[in-house]
Formats: C-alpha cells, sequence, structure tokens
C-alpha cells in the first residue's frame, strides 16, 4: 500500500506542475493516467468503476467531488481544480485529492483553501488509535465553521478497508457526542506512513 500511496503522491505532484489556464480537464485526465500507468502495474483506480469514464475526478470551482473530465470543460484563471486521484497497484488502492490553483486566485479563494488546508490537519490529528473516526469529522468541522465557512454535511469521506474496495462511510461533520457514536480508529500496521 505504502508504494501505492508513493506513486499517488507522484502523481499529485505531476499534475499540480501540469495546471493552466486554458487546459480541459479532458486533457489534464489524460496526462494523468498516463502518468499513472509508467509505473510498471500501476493502474487509474477509478477508471471504469461504476462504469466511470475517467481516470481521476476533476471538480471545478464549487462543485463538490467526482468531477468527470471532458475536453469541454476548459479551466481558467482563478478557478480552483480538485484532482481525485486512485491508483491500484499490487492489489491495493489508495486514493487522494488535492486542490490546485489554476493561475491566479483571488485572496478569497485562497483563503478558502488555506482553511480546507488547516482543516484537513486538524481531521488528521484526531486519526490515531483510541480516537472515533466523528472526531476525525468533528475537528474538520470546528476548524471550518471557526473560519466563517461550512461542510457539506450531506457528504461523508470515505475509507478504503479492504483491497476489494469495500467503503466505510466516515462523517465530515459531528458534534462531540454524534463523534462518540462512531467506529473507533484502531492501530494498524498501515498507519505508519
Amino acid at each position: 500500500m505504502a508504494l501505492g500511496g508513493k506513486i499517488l503522491a507522484l502523481t499529485h505532484a505531476h499534475l499540480r506542475t501540469q495546471v493552466r489556464p486554458g487546459m480541459s480537464t479532458g486533457q489534464l485526465d489524460g496526462i494523468a493516467e498516463e502518468f499513472i500507468r509508467s509505473h510498471e502495474g500501476a493502474t487509474p483506480a477509478f477508471k471504469g468503476l461504476y462504469g466511470f469514464p475517467g481516470a481521476i475526478c476533476i471538480s471545478v470551482n464549487e462543485e463538490i467531488v467526482h468531477g468527470i473530465p471532458t475536453p469541454k470543460r476548459v479551466l481558467a484563471d482563478g478557478d480552483i481544480v480538485k484532482l481525485d486521484v486512485g491508483v491500484q497497484y499490487q492489489g491495493m488502492f489508495t486514493d487522494a485529492a488535492i486542490t490546485v490553483p489554476v493561475g491566479t486566485i483571488d485572496a478569497t479563494t485562497q483563503r478558502l483553501v488555506d482553511v480546507t488546508e488547516r482543516a484537513l490537519d486538524a481531521g488528521i490529528a484526531e486519526a490515531i488509535p483510541g480516537n472515533y473516526v466523528g472526531d476525525i469529522g468533528h475537528a474538520v468541522q470546528v476548524v471550518v465553521e471557526r473560519a466563517g465557512f461550512s461542510v457539506c454535511a450531506s457528504w461523508w469521506g470515505m475509507a478504503w478497508v479492504t483491497c476489494r474496495m469495500r467503503i466505510r462511510r466516515c462523517p465530515t461533520t459531528a458534534s462531540r457526542d454524534a463523534a462518540r457514536a462512531c467506529r473507533r480508529v484502531l492501530p494498524s500496521p498501515l498507519n505508519r506512513w
């Protein structure tokens, strides 16, 4: 799993250098697929999954997640693009998303990007053995709301549980009491990356 995660991180880094105004999300998808497949044995995990046509999910601006890449969607200066990448490697799946500015973004959009990164860090800090999965969502929500933004309460995060892609839903919001009703975070050798 660690090697698949490394390929995923390298894909994110490569895509960061490729995003520019005037390119389509379809072009970016092709770049991602080519890069992932350039690593022997690695394939885009999303391609064909439930009929999904792209190698990665690309969401622009207000789109929350799972945008379908297309030659018709052209990125403009000032956009932000979410790049949700999944890599299948040696029977394991890794999945992560990043947000990348397209050209120059305004101060409000930069603040949004900064706050979401702080929220991610707060959530990661709560992902320790003995805590509850809901503690992660609670930490994210607190950071986001203190900054004057809101979370999409109807959307759930995902945790890959096995190489067969069983998905466990993880709340993105939770009061401290509700957080305690969720599953506990368990120790795992896979957590040591």
